[in-house]
C-alpha cells in the first residue's frame, strides 16, 4: 500500500512600498525612478504622471514621477493632489524629494510645501530629501535645502554617495518609523458639499460657526436648571456681567 502525500507551499503575501516622486524637474525624477527600479521605464517623452510598479527584493514597488507644474490656483494643486492620491491609493508611504542643490530656491521649497501640507499634515514624517550631485564644485547648500532637510527630520541622502540597496533600506527605515503606515489624504468638503450631504458638518468657518451655536445651545439648556433654582437670589443683571454674550431674557424653564 502506497502513501502519497501532498506538500502545499504557502507563499506570503509580498508587501508593498509606494514612492511619489516630487521636486526637481521631470528629467531628473525619471532618472531617479529608474535607479530605484533597475530599468529604464520612465522616459522623456511626456511631462505627466506615470507609475511603474516592480517587485525587489520579495517587495512590490510602486513608484510614481509627477509632472513638473505651476500652481497659480488652488484648483490646479487639488487636481494635482487628487491624482497623485489616486495613483498611490489607498496612500503613499515615502515621499522621495528630488532636489538639484545650486537651483533649489525659496520658491521651490515653498512649492514643496504646499503639495506635502494639501496632501496631508503628516507628509513631512514620511519624506526623504534626494540630494543630486552638484554641478560645481565647491558650491554651498542654501538655507531653503537646510530648513527642508531640517523639516523631514533631517532625512536626507547624496545621490553620487548611495547605491540602490541603501535607498531601498532607507525606505524601509521611514516606513517602520511610521508604523508601517501610509499618508492618507483626506479632502475637506468644500460648504456646497456639506450643505448638499445630509448630516455632515459643514468645513471651515461654517463649521466653527456650528460649533459655536451648539455649544452656546449646551450652556443655555445647562443655564436653566440653574435659573430655576436661583432665579430668586441672583438677578438678570448679575448673570449677564458674569457671563457676558449670554441674554439671559431669552431663559425660560418648564
Amino acid at each position: 500500500m502506497s502513501l502519497t502525500i501532498l506538500i502545499v507551499f504557502i507563499s506570503s503575501p509580498v508587501s508593498e512600498l509606494r514612492l511619489v516622486l516630487l521636486g526637481g524637474n521631470w528629467s531628473e525624477r525619471n532618472s531617479v525612478g529608474n535607479f530605484i527600479l533597475g530599468g529604464d521605464g520612465f522616459t522623456r517623452s511626456s511631462n505627466t504622471f506615470k507609475k511603474i510598479s516592480a517587485e525587489l527584493e520579495e517587495k512590490q514597488i510602486s513608484v510614481i514621477n509627477t509632472p513638473d507644474v505651476s500652481f497659480h490656483t488652488a484648483k490646479e494643486l487639488t487636481a494635482f493632489i487628487r491624482k497623485c492620491s489616486d495613483l498611490s491609493d489607498p496612500g503613499p508611504h515615502v515621499f522621495l524629494l528630488v532636489i538639484q542643490p545650486e537651483s533649489f530656491t525659496e520658491g521651490e521649497k515653498n512649492k514643496i510645501y504646499r503639495i506635502l501640507q494639501a496632501f496631508s499634515d503628516r507628509s513631512f514624517d514620511h519624506s526623504l530629501v534626494l540630494i543630486l550631485k552638484q554641478r560645481q564644485r565647491g558650491s554651498v547648500i542654501g538655507s531653503p535645502l537646510k530648513n527642508l532637510i531640517r523639516k523631514c527630520r533631517n532625512r536626507y541622502l547624496k545621490m553620487e554617495e548611495t547605491e540602490r540597496e541603501q535607498l531601498l533600506i532607507r525606505f524601509g527605515q521611514i516606513m517602520k518609523e511610521n508604523n508601517e503606515n501610509h499618508v492618507r489624504h483626506e479632502e475637506l468638503p468644500s460648504d456646497d458639499q456639506a450643505q448638499k450631504r445630509p448630516g455632515s458638518r459643514p468645513a471651515g468657518k461654517n463649521r466653527i460657526q456650528s460649533d459655536s451655536i451648539a455649544l452656546r445651545s449646551s450652556l443655555l439648556e445647562k443655564l436653566k436648571y440653574i435659573y430655576h433654582y436661583w432665579t430668586r437670589n441672583i438677578s438678570f443683571l448679575n448673570l449677564n456681567y458674569l457671563i457676558p454674550g449670554i441674554n439671559f431674557y431669552m431663559l425660560k424653564c418648564s
